[in-house]
């Protein structure tokens, strides 16, 4: 793994910290209703595991499924939510929605399409 991987990784968990300390749900199983949570949880998880196993096929596969979700939630997020409320500043620029909805995702997609490494997990 080189080491743009690992710093992007390390600003992930940051910014999810960061997020979820602004957050102003209460962490409990009820935070997990919404996507949002669980895709930045994954996330958050799966960041910290590659840094801690290196490109493991079983990390790679995980940071894999997380940048799936997270790249759903951004879509959802500006081609959903957005048009459906019409408030870009609020969902995408304030408050935690600039950490779930913005930061986190594109950084954790930009981490993983330009630096990670991709194994297969089972050889072709």
């Amino acid at each position: 793994m080189n080491t743009a991987a690992i710093i992007l990784n390390i600003v992930i968990i940051v910014l999810e910290i960061v997020g979820a300390t602004r957050s102003e749900m209460k962490l409990s199983l009820k935070t997990f209703v919404f996507y949002t949570q669980i895709s930045n949880a994954l996330t958050f998880l799966s960041s910290i595991l590659l840094l801690v196993f290196g490109s493991h096929p079983w990390t790679v596969l995980l940071r894999y499924t997380s940048c799936c979700f997270m790249f759903m939630t951004f879509i959802i997020v500006a081609f959903v939510l957005i048009p459906m409320y019409g408030e870009v500043k609020r969902l995408l620029f304030s408050g935690t929605g600039l950490y779930f909805h913005l930061l986190c995702p594109l950084t954790s997609i930009a981490a993983y399409v330009l630096f990670e490494d991709h194994t297969a997990l089972w050889p072709v």
